[in-house]
């Protein structure tokens, strides 16, 4: 998609933050358009230079890949700012939190303060848009420019209930940790505050921010996820051993905890289901890893790059992702393209119908998971009708750039 200059209005500046977020594939989408774009990024190398014997050490290929996602899109690199979150990430579970709290909130804070310098109005016109992951627009709170704050998850009022029980509890007192803080003041500062699914926007709205200032832009397939050449799936027949996929970090915000307890549970009552388990261990699961390795039927694998995750979910039958707090969860809609059958919650912000593209499971009802998958594994039909109902799903959002147009609206990109 090309969008005809004069109908471009200004510069779009997205400000990315740490990690593969979706913002950094909004870089490359907007750059792939011709619309004028800045990202300012994280660690984005063009190559991975610290390979040996041909390896990838430090899992360092995670960052030359969102140099890839931005897809030759021109951007500002922000090194001190990740090498110190990097730090806090890998800090000894026995060290005091607050010292990881401290080294993490400072990260974002400088990571903001360098935007800030990389964006000043007065290299450009002063008339850009900003689009500002949330927790990252701390030194830009004088600024005049139209300033879109990105939601990538849940209202901080509400999401420690929801990682601890997956339900909306409000709790308006400040959350004392130092991202959710910067995070509330982003969401107070920002013109407009857009999210990626109908559930953050209820957590939102819940928490008393106001209807009409937020935008709701549910996230589709990117790269590979989205390409026509999609092997056509086959589907086992009825009987066969189930073939179950979870992508992600390995936490309990991603339903970790109930994904532990089906795999056990259908162990023990020697249910023909094997488990592949693709991500990386989040800080404080060390007995989420001493659990796990007494388990039968299961294969754990490492961070993979797109063409390898695709790969993996074209030898399985059903994606599992029972999240309890996301913001919109891709790898779902990557799922449903690449032909799974997907089992998540509400809480995922997917564009899931129940027993229409896909099962929707109640937050933390390892049963219900379970007799999904039975269901699953005893009706290949079913899995047939999920898997093509969810690939046109995947399809119309990709065809008509639902999400690209929604974020050119809401950053009043084109020219009415």
């Amino acid at each position: 998609m090309k969008l005809p200059e004069e109908s471009i209005s200004k510069r779009l500046i997205v400000v990315a933050g740490f990690a593969r977020s979706h913002l950094l594939s909004t870089i490359g989408d907007l750059a792939d358009a011709d619309i004028p774009v800045l990202g300012i990024t994280a660690i984005a190398p063009k190559k991975n230079l610290i390979k040996f014997n041909g390896n990838d050490l430090f899992g360092f290929e995670k960052f030359v890949n969102r140099r890839e996602l931005t897809r030759g899109a021109p951007i500002q690199q922000v090194k001190f700012a990740e090498l110190i979150h990097q730090l806090s990430m890998r800090l000894p579970e026995s060290w005091p939190k607050d010292i990881y709290e401290y080294l993490n909130g400072r990260s974002f804070e400088i990571f903001s303060s360098k935007a800030r310098k990389f964006s000043q109005p007065k290299i450009f016109s002063g008339n850009e848009s900003l689009l500002i992951r949330s927790g990252f627009g701390k030194s830009f709170t004088n600024d005049s420019r139209l300033y879109v704050s990105d939601a990538s998850l849940a209202h901080p009022f509400v999401l420690p209930g929801l990682i601890s029980s997956g339900k909306i509890c409000v709790n308006t007192s400040p959350p004392a940790d130092a991202i959710s803080q910067l995070i509330l003041a982003d969401t107070e500062r920002a013109d407009k505050i857009l999210v990626n699914s109908d559930f953050v926007k209820e957590t939102f709205v819940l928490s008393g921010v106001k209807s009409e200032r937020i935008e709701v832009a549910y996230l589709p397939p990117i790269g590979v996820f989205k390409e026509e050449s999609l092997l056509e799936r086959t589907f086992p027949e009825n009987g066969s051993t189930l073939r179950v996929i979870f992508a992600g970090t390995f936490e309990q915000r991603k339903g970790f905890t109930e994904i532990l307890e089906v795999i056990e549970k259908a162990a023990y009552m020697s249910k023909k289901i094997v488990f592949t388990l693709i991500g990386n261990w989040a800080p404080g699961t060390t007995d989420y890893q001493v659990k796990l390795k007494g388990l039968r039927g299961v294969k754990i694998l490492k961070w993979q790059t797109q063409l390898e995750l695709l790969r993996h979910m074209q030898d399985a039958d059903v994606f599992l992702f029972p999240s309890r707090a996301e913001g919109g969860a891709r790898v779902v809609t990557e799922a449903m393209a690449a032909g799974l059958a997907v089992i998540t919650t509400v809480n995922s912000g997917t564009p899931i119908s129940h027993l229409l593209d896909g099962l929707i499971s109640e937050v933390g009802n390892v049963d219900q998971i379970l007799s999904f998958l039975e269901l699953l594994g005893e009706n290949s039909q079913l899995r047939e009708s999920l898997s093509k109902a969810a690939k046109k799903t995947v399809e119309k959002m990709v065809l008509e750039q639902t999400y690209l147009f929604k974020v050119l609206d809401v950053c009043q990109m084109r020219k009415i």
